[in-house]
């Protein structure tokens, strides 16, 4: 456990004519705080071209190897267990940079921790992936700024399709509404538990918000906003030495009691237990 009270929190290194970075994947010029637990401010693609490797996020630990597509969103908890071996690119961009359809992306970044390819399909990210490599490489102009625009939304839209054909989910009715909760309930989970307010925010009833969320999730929203909490208390308790106290008040609960009491329901362990046996692992 580190003794500061924020998670290490890696800035988007970017020219000053756009929010984006590329590179390639080379060992060699991953800074080292990438062997240390830290949050991203960005949002993050790895295509690993040959290579294997580790890396966790969120404390899940996944495997990266050739024609591996991972994705690691703003704000996650992310770490390179076994990096030495990899090679491929990395972007790094802003949300901003794509938006108002940088919202449409984002599910791709909660589906899971990579997606394995075919060679075809491998064929076609890696190609967008050279010509975003390329075209980033050119002088600074206006013309340069939307063409990496359009080529990472190209690239995003192109992982979604591959993302939903791996896991057979077919877009259906009202996922546009999933995608708006999922990207306000992280902007809104420290402060609102309760899913009127969401529900409020999307111009529905409680009962079709519940329907449309539980329809595409498999869960009901409470379930999914009291997860959200739960991840964000499980990184702070193992990556920083922030007193409990006020923890429970960043995560929107008045009395640190009630605080103790919901995580113990969810893990079956005391705030503090947690952060003890995570200090030990």
């Amino acid at each position: 456990m580190s003794n500061k009270h924020q998670i290490e929190q890696i800035p988007l290194e970017h020219s000053a004519w756009a929010p984006i970075f590329i590179a390639k994947l080379e060992p060699q010029q991953l800074p080292n705080v990438v062997n240390l637990p830290h949050r991203h401010s960005f949002h993050e693609l790895l295509w690993i071209k040959a290579g294997t490797g580790r890396h966790q996020v969120d404390q899940q630990s996944y495997c990266l190897k050739a024609h591996t597509l991972a994705l690691v969103a703003q704000g996650q908890v992310h770490v390179f267990e076994q990096a030495e071996q990899l090679s491929g690119y990395y972007v790094r961009y802003d949300q901003a940079f794509l938006q108002p359809q940088a919202q449409e992306q984002q599910p791709l970044f909660r589906a899971n921790g990579g997606l394995q390819l075919s060679a075809p399909d491998s064929h076609i990210i890696d190609s967008l992936f050279d010509l975003l490599a390329q075209e980033y490489q050119r002088e600074d102009c206006a013309a340069k700024y939307h063409s990496l625009r359009h080529l990472l939304l190209t690239l995003l839209w192109q992982s979604q399709r591959l993302n939903q054909a791996a896991n057979d989910q077919p877009q259906q009715p009202n996922y546009a509404i999933y995608r708006q909760f999922l990207g306000l309930l992280e902007q809104a989970f420290q402060h609102h538990h309760d899913i009127y307010y969401y529900a409020e925010q999307l111009n529905l009833s409680k009962t079709q918000f519940a329907q449309i969320i539980s329809q595409h999730s498999g869960q009901p929203p409470k379930r999914l906003i009291l997860k959200r909490v739960l991840l964000e208390a499980q990184r702070y308790l193992q990556f920083t030495s922030l007193p409990i106290q006020q923890l429970a008040h960043n995560l929107g609960f008045h009395d640190p009691f009630h605080f103790s009491k919901f995580f113990k329901q969810e893990l079956g362990i005391s705030p503090r237990r947690y952060r003890e046996q995570s200090t030990k692992k």
